[in-house]
């Protein structure tokens, strides 16, 4: 069976570099999956969110 991409997406209200270091780490348990990881930063507001969901569901 041929497996696609899974998406992790990272929000934040800063620079969400913690969480992508600990995104990396995570995915380092699942050698046979391939992850994209998407770090947006600067979200300060719900309907930043919306937009983010909106655009990649």
């Amino acid at each position: 069976m041929a497996r696609g991409v899974l998406n992790v997406y990272i929000i934040s209200d800063s620079t969400g570099e913690t969480a992508q270091t600990f995104a990396k780490s995570v995915v380092t348990h699942f050698p046979n999956v391939n992850f994209n990881i998407n770090r947006k930063f600067n979200i300060d507001s719900e309907n930043k969110i919306d937009k983010i969901v909106k655009k990649n569901p």
